[in-house]
């Protein structure tokens, strides 16, 4: 019985590890699981890796992930005011100079830096957030390059640490 107990911890610790999910390349949709290299779309506890090609969050959905990295392409947000495209960070954003963001007409499109007790680092090198939301009280989003928000930044708890940079 206590060798069934051992496997069945050390299976549901494994299970719950955060996976990294790399973009195949090419255009497609965030929530195709052939797009990602392990066939499964990310979830809020997995970390995600775009190291290029176009990737499409279509309208009315909210896309998750813990890490969220972006070395070239473009990041494609559908949708309008009624029914946006929105994502949620749970850890950390990197965005590489270069990289290009498209909002759609009226877009609402939001990053929402999610978790308490979170210190959210983020380096986007003046890429176009579009919004920003925090609202966790024990929570920071941390600048590490210049960033661009072309609609608004909604800070309702937490901290927003420009670190100098604006």
């Amino acid at each position: 019985m206590r060798l069934i107990a051992i496997t069945l911890f050390l299976f549901m610790n494994c299970s719950l590890q955060a996976a990294l999910h790399t973009w195949k390349g090419g255009t497609g949709n965030y929530t195709d699981p052939t797009q990602w290299d392990i066939g499964t779309v990310p979830t809020a506890s997995d970390d995600v890796f775009i190291p290029s090609g176009t990737v499409i969050f279509p309208a009315s959905g909210l896309y998750e992930a813990n890490n969220f990295q972006m070395d070239g392409g473009t990041l494609d947000f559908q949708g309008t005011s009624l029914n946006a495209a929105d994502i949620n960070i749970y850890g950390d954003l990197e965005i590489a100079l270069g990289v290009t963001t498209i909002y759609d007409t009226n877009s609402a499109a939001t990053w929402f830096f999610m978790g308490s007790g979170v210190n959210h680092i983020v380096n986007c090198k003046g890429v176009d957030l579009n919004k920003i939301y925090l609202d966790d009280d024990d929570s920071q989003v941390e600048l590490t390059t210049d960033l661009t928000s072309l609609r608004t930044i909604n800070i309702k708890n937490g901290t927003f640490d420009t670190n100098g940079y604006s």
